[in-house]
């Protein structure tokens, strides 16, 4: 076993807390997975506190004794974090110092093989990357946050934004280790950091002590650092004045550098533009994941099994999974579960190929809808788990209206748990409506590119399931095979959503049970079709777009990159709709 003092467990818990992985359920899976230490997952509440976590882990790691390999856990997780590439200098010889000591109190031969090249490999490998307040530089920006004591719990709450967002920012509450010289500590961050962040507020602008230490270090760098280079950045955490500090000798006022009002509403946005531009990067992507970030909720985890098929219909395999959404409240004790998406590029459609060969073998030219193939880059969005419920559907139907009434119970099926069918695509959009003005969110149908990526989940097969679908897996009319699979049952109705299981993202039911509207205007084709997942609208149409499927369908109709339309007013007892939400960029 390794025998942690205090001093070493806590020095250790902020090591683990500083590490990005650890920042959300999802990296802190990864990271144990990584390890080869999948058995302690279910131990821990992966969603908690980070601090709270960390704490659970080590003292989990500490206290197992042995994992099947016959090494002992906590030394096998520390090897995995000696490797990360986000561990400075000084913790990894710290976590190198833990591996020897347990090295020297370990005698099972036949781990000593394993313990000697962990020893090996730190003393002949020197670490290419390092915190800030080491020698060596992160690949990832660093950032010192200057701020008064008064200000502390504002810039802790940027900090903890910062690092969400990948950067590493430096502040003396969560970086400084009990023990350590903090004068020769914050000089030495200072000097290393990329960007300099002084954070001033009406209760702490006539700091003397604050202006006069680490603001002229800061002010010292910037005058070795190019003109045209950001590296001090004046920010406002209210509507305070800049302080007069100047340098003559340097030709430097702080006043001449451009502040950031952080306390207006697009601050932090505009505090991530500055950063990227100050090292010549594209905003964007840092932006799209801000959307995500900033969505004003927190998100859960909830966890699932992703099944995959062969052509006969067969499971071939069966992996763990989980995904992160938030509970929009609706009343009375009714939920609408939404699924975080994260962005990416996929490609929609069918290749010519496979559309040719479909077309042969069903002697249906339906499918050349479904060409040409084009690359389509998609932004992170939620949407829903399960397609809109009667139940969901009644408690926004209850609200005021905002351009049309809506039928409390449309449905010929009826369930609380069975989607809601029989709306048209106006009565849908109005959903969509009343839902955004209770919330104070932006929710909406989505276009025909989002929700072909979101049934796709990274798959690109004819059913996110793999080759085929059988009746065990969605709701359709099992009377019609689409491979080589046995024929199903026909249920001739709606099921409760949720049956069936999922796909990669969390999604259910989006093969089948209901077909879903989509925000498009209907094209015959692909052709000149929009790249960045926007709706696809015209001047003049009164056709939609419906995807997905239904329990009335043969499986071709259910595939992924299968499309439907029906006129706007339609209303079917086959027909349902699925809401998405964009994140809106406030602070």
């Amino acid at each position: 076993m390794i025998e942690l003092d205090q001093n070493e467990r806590q020095k250790l818990i902020s090591i683990i807390v500083s590490i990005p992985e650890m920042q959300s359920a999802r990296g802190r899976r990864e990271i144990l997975e990584l390890a080869g230490l999948r058995e302690f997952i279910p131990r821990i509440d992966l969603t908690g506190p980070t601090g709270e976590v960390v704490g659970s882990l080590v003292s989990i790691l500490s206290n197992h004794g042995r994992i099947s390999s016959g090494k002992e856990a906590l030394a096998v997780f520390l090897n995995t974090l000696k490797d990360n590439k986000y561990t400075g200098i000084e913790q990894q010889e710290f976590i190198g110092h833990l591996l020897s000591k347990y090295k020297k109190s370990y005698t099972r031969s036949q781990d000593q093989p394993f313990f000697n090249q962990i020893i090996e490999k730190e003393s002949k490998e020197k670490p290419s990357i390092a915190c800030v307040t080491g020698e060596q530089r992160s690949d990832r920006i660093q950032i010192f946050l200057a701020h008064a004591s008064e200000d502390k719990q504002k810039v802790i709450e940027i900090y903890d934004r910062l690092l969400l967002l990948g950067y590493s920012p430096w502040l003396d509450k969560k970086n400084l280790i009990a023990g350590q010289n903090w004068k020769r500590e914050i000089p030495k961050a200072i000097k290393n950091s990329d960007i300099f962040i002084a954070c001033f507020s009406s209760k702490s602008i006539n700091k003397t002590g604050y202006i006069q230490r680490e603001l002229k270090l800061a002010l010292d760098k910037l005058a070795e650092i190019p003109e045209s280079k950001i590296f001090l950045i004046p920010l406002r955490l209210d509507n305070c004045s800049i302080p007069e500090l100047q340098r003559p000798d340097l030709g430097i006022n702080l006043r001449d550098i451009h502040w950031l009002d952080f306390w207006e509403q697009d601050g932090f946005e505009n505090l991530i533009k500055a950063i990227e531009f100050s090292q010549h990067r594209n905003p964007e992507p840092k932006l799209r994941e801000l959307d995500l970030l900033l969505f004003g909720t927190k998100l859960q985890k909830f966890d699932f099994e992703v099944v995959t098929v062969n052509t006969s219909g067969r499971e071939v395999k069966r992996d763990q999974s989980f995904a992160e959404y938030f509970s929009e409240d609706l009343s009375n004790g009714v939920t609408l579960d939404m699924v975080a998406i994260l962005g990416g590029q996929f490609l929609m459609g069918m290749e010519e190929s496979e559309i040719e060969r479909l077309v042969k073998k069903f002697n249906w030219d339906g499918y050349r809808r479904e060409k040409p193939q084009h690359s389509v880059t998609v932004k992170p969005f939620f949407m829903g788990k399960f397609p809109v419920t009667q139940a969901q559907w009644r408690a926004v139907a209850n609200l005021s209206s905002f351009e049309r009434s809506l039928e409390a119970d449309p449905s010929k099926f009826k369930g609380d748990k069975r989607p809601v069918e029989g709306v048209s695509w106006d009565e849908a959009v109005e959903f969509c409506k009343r839902l955004s003005r209770k919330t104070g969110r932006e929710y909406r149908l989505p276009s025909e590119a989002e929700w072909e990526y979101a049934i796709r989940a990274g798959t690109n097969t004819p059913f996110h399931f793999g080759e085929t679908i059988t009746s065990e897996l969605a709701n359709y009319d099992g009377n019609y095979t689409y491979a080589d699979e046995p024929e199903g049952e026909y249920r001739k109705k709606t099921t409760d959503v949720g049956s069936f299981p999922p796909n990669a993202f969390g999604l259910y039911d989006m093969h089948g049970n209901v077909w879903e509207w989509c925000a498009d205007d209907w094209h015959d084709d692909y052709q000149n079709a929009p790249t960045d997942c926007t709706a696809w609208l015209s001047d003049k149409s009164n056709i939609k777009v419906i995807r997905g499927g239904s329990w009335a369908v043969n499986p071709f109709n259910c595939r992924s990159a299968s499309r439907g339309s029906l006129t706007r007013d339609s209303r079917y007892d086959n027909i349902g709709f699925r809401v998405m939400c964009v994140a809106p960029r406030t602070t």
